[in-house]
């Protein structure tokens, strides 16, 4: 999927080296080789004394209205209007992927999975994942076989010219389950105490807490 290449760095992908007040700023923070790209603009040059690029603040992109759009036309049942409002975030010129043709159960998985890759590092899959309640299978999945880039930083200062700087390979064994799903009950959160007693009874706690 072209979109990978434009939220990510992987390992070995040319990019730059931002230096900041002589030091680069990111030392041991990303062993897997992969990082953040999305949003920021590295238009600058390549070292400098200070930050030399910038990243954009986004509320709402178009894209993100389209997919908004297609899931309220999903759940009105209506597919076709469904599918064009998909390959319209599908078929811009950065992307260009194939339409999307599927119906019924199909088409529903299909539209999540586009909404994860396209709304990735957006801060909405946590949500989108309460909202469809459908967290067992995929909040509770284990980490599985990525890479693990060990950095050696050793020498006169990190990030220095005489400084040394290599790398070994080794692959992250399949982790525990991250967080385990312990009920349908986490969909909600509590209903904080002290609004249960101003209510005077009214309010009650949801299920599970």
């Amino acid at each position: 999927d072209p979109k990978n290449g434009q939220n990510l760095f992987d390992f070995g992908r040319d990019s730059k080296t931002y230096w900041v007040k002589g030091l680069t700023p990111f030392h041991h923070r990303v062993q897997t080789g992969y990082t953040f790209r999305r949003y920021n603009d590295f238009a600058g040059p390549r070292a400098s004394y200070d930050y030399d690029y910038s990243q954009a603040i986004v509320f709402l992109r178009l894209a993100e209205f389209y997919l908004n759009y297609a899931e309220i036309q999903i759940a009105l049942g209506n597919e076709a209007l469904a599918r064009e409002y998909i390959n319209r975030v599908r078929k811009r010129p950065s992307v260009n992927m194939p339409d999307v043709i599927a119906t019924g159960a199909e088409l529903v998985r299909v539209y999540r999975a586009e909404r994860a890759i396209e709304l990735h590092l957006e801060d909405s899959r946590f949500f989108d994942l309460m909202r469809w309640k459908a967290a067992p299978g995929n909040i509770d999945i284990p980490t599985r076989g990525l890479t693990r880039v060990l950095m050696d930083w050793t020498g006169t200062q990190a990030g220095d010219l005489a400084g040394k700087l290599s790398y070994t390979y080794g692959v992250i064994p399949e982790a525990e389950i991250r967080k385990p799903w312990k009920g349908d009950y986490y969909y909600l959160l509590p209903i904080p105490n002290d609004e249960i007693r101003k209510s005077n009874g009214v309010l009650k706690q949801n299920p599970g807490y």
